[in-house]
């Protein structure tokens, strides 16, 4: 996913419709899932949609084919520009955009301030649906300061900004054009001044990168911003480059200041993870998690930024089991499942849900919360075990006991992809100052699930506090679960805690026998470490949970194979075409 801007000096109709120009912009432009426009003359849009069609007809953009989003003509004289972009429809998404306005006559705050006028062409912002990249939403800043006001612009920039996170909530930003930010129209001394040169903002191209396709200066004129460590950390390393067609496209210098006097600023975003697929399987990969999401209820869910990171976290799965929610009225788990069937795939692989009563010794309760897609399990049936069964005989002679602070919420659910079709999970939430009474407990528990069930394709899972102050090593291998038929596949060394302050394996799954342990993916047992994988600053991290979700893939049931020459065989694909590349002679 690679995003640019590009100034294409004073393109209109004249430029647009000189094939020699117009192919090489194509070529440049193709390079891009997103690319901004700058400095675009094009009143009537005559020029731009000649471009769009002759950009779709060329290549690969046929089967890929881009969108276009124009700005109003912008400018404080009878000299105005537009804003333009070219984006793949296939690839991203415009959810949103708007005109900035710096005298905005529907803003209150503004009615008794002076007009001010700093920006000569202000941005027109987009937001942006990212489905393939890691951070899903962006918003991109166009710009093209007077050269003459290019620090008083620069520093209305942060204005801007405000304004862009105010509006969608979102700080997933990009700043980038022509800043004029270097040569005569800035020095870097005013550069490391202005209000956008220091964190939270991150300036991605380099001072001494040229720019220009001029021979005469070597400025660095355009650049690339980006607001926020997020942001920072979803950019692919150096990445952040200006694109010298000149070279790329073998142009003479003739052919190249025809087309502009700027090279395009690039940066490439990085790719969300794919699910990996057995080859031969369903194709359905069946991942089973549980996850302490640490005092989960309305606070948290009603705040769209966590609540949109535990969506993320939670639709990595097919079964994800959340400990810790304190939700009384169950108001936040309907809230949360609501988003999370309207995100990406999930509207057409929804979740279901089913919630435990609340659970608990004193007046502080839990729930355990199962999410679920429907249509890879199924919940056959589920029960709330209890320590001193009123209705079990055998108990009638024997005291009360009250080993379990959370009595396990045990589903059965039936899993038709998968090698074992029908399986049993048993969350477990320990109070960690009883974390070994708890699991020794847990024996009981699987006992009882057995015998009510008939089944032994167990997965014990969830925060056992087995690690640290709360249980040594070496009462964990006494405990009635630390060996044989058990298995316990989160090893000792694995941090399941967000913290940097401990590297504890307080969260770990544990599967009844052996059958249970060959239907495991080999190593798939691990911790989602969610900081890294979608890119999170270590404040966001903690505003979601001091955990990470503890993880494991079942082995998929095979495919029958067809047999070749029947009408299901496979058939070899032909090559498609591969994109054409103007070369000079």
């Amino acid at each position: 996913m690679k995003i640019a801007a590009f100034n294409v000096k004073r393109l209109g109709w004249t430029k647009v419709n000189k094939k020699a120009v117009r192919e090489i912009i194509i070529e440049i432009l193709s390079e891009y899932s997103v690319v901004v426009l700058l400095e675009v003359m094009d009143e009537s849009g005559k020029a731009m949609k000649l471009l769009l069609k002759h950009l779709n007809n060329y290549g690969d953009n046929r089967s890929n084919p881009y969108g276009m989003l124009c700005s109003e003509r912008l400018g404080r004289t009878t000299y105005k520009e537009k804003f333009v972009y070219f984006y793949r429809k296939k690839e991203v998404k415009i959810e949103d955009s708007y005109q900035y306005v710096e005298n905005d006559e529907d803003n209150e705050d503004d009615e008794d301030e002076e007009d001010v006028d700093e920006l000569a062409r202000e941005p027109f912002a987009v937001l942006l649906k990212c489905p393939s990249t890691v951070v899903q939403n962006l918003v991109l800043i166009p710009v093209h300061t007077k050269p003459s006001d290019a620090e008083a612009e620069l520093n209305a920039l942060h204005e801007v900004v405000e304004d862009v996170r105010e509006r969608w909530q979102n700080d997933n930003i990009i700043i980038l054009g022509d800043f004029n930010a270097d040569g005569p129209s800035l020095s870097m001394r005013k550069k490391d001044s202005i209000l956008i040169s220091s964190a939270p903002y991150y300036w991605l191209i380099d001072d001494d990168v040229d720019t220009t396709t001029s021979n005469n200066n070597d400025h660095t004129y355009d650049r690339i911003v980006v607001y926020g460590e997020r942001m920072l950390k979803a950019i692919v390393p150096d990445s952040a480059i200006a694109y010298n067609f000149e070279e790329e496209l073998n142009l003479t210098e003739e052919e190249t200041q025809s087309v502009s006097d700027h090279y395009p600023v690039e940066v490439e975003l990085k790719q969300k993870a794919l699910r990996k697929r057995n080859p031969g399987t369903t194709g359905v990969k069946m991942k089973i998690a549980a996850f302490n999401v640490k005092r989960l209820g309305w606070t948290k869910v009603n705040k769209k930024a966590v609540r949109e990171i535990i969506i993320e976290i939670v639709s990595e799965y097919s079964v994800v089991v959340l400990l810790e929610v304190m939700d009384e009225s169950g108001k936040a788990m309907k809230l949360l499942l609501k988003h999370l069937n309207n995100y990406g795939d999930n509207r057409s692989n929804p979740y279901g849900m089913l919630c435990s009563e609340r659970l608990g010794r004193t007046t502080y309760k839990e729930k355990f919360v199962y999410f679920y897609r429907k249509k890879e399990v199924k919940i056959e049936d589920s029960y709330q075990y209890v320590e001193n069964d009123e209705d079990n005989e055998d108990d009638e002679d024997e005291e009360d006991v009250d080993e379990l602070a959370r009595e396990p919420f045990a589903v059965l659910l039936k899993c038709p992809s998968t090698v074992v079709q029908d399986l049993v999970l048993i969350p477990v939430h320990t109070k960690p100052s009883d974390a070994e009474a708890e699991l020794n407990a847990l024996h009981e528990v699987v006992e009882d699930v057995r015998e009510r069930w008939q089944n032994d394709n167990i997965i014990i899972l969830g925060d056992f506090n087995a690690d640290g102050p709360s249980l040594s090593m070496r009462k964990k291998d006494s405990i009635l679960i630390s060996s044989a038929p058990y298995y316990w596949l989160i090893d000792d060394d694995v941090d399941t805690t967000t913290s940097n302050n401990n590297d504890h394996t307080y969260d770990r799954i544990v599967v009844y026998g052996e059958r249970m342990l060959k239907a495991i993916v080999p190593n798939s047992a691990i911790a989602y470490n969610f900081e890294e994988e979608l890119n999170l600053t270590e404040e966001e991290t903690q505003s979601v949970s001091d955990h990470y979700p503890v993880e494991v893939e079942l082995k998929q049931k095979a495919l029958r194979k067809r047999n070749p020459g029947t009408t299901g065989a496979a058939q070899k694909k032909k090559p498609g075409p591969a994109a054409k590349k103007r070369r000079g002679a």
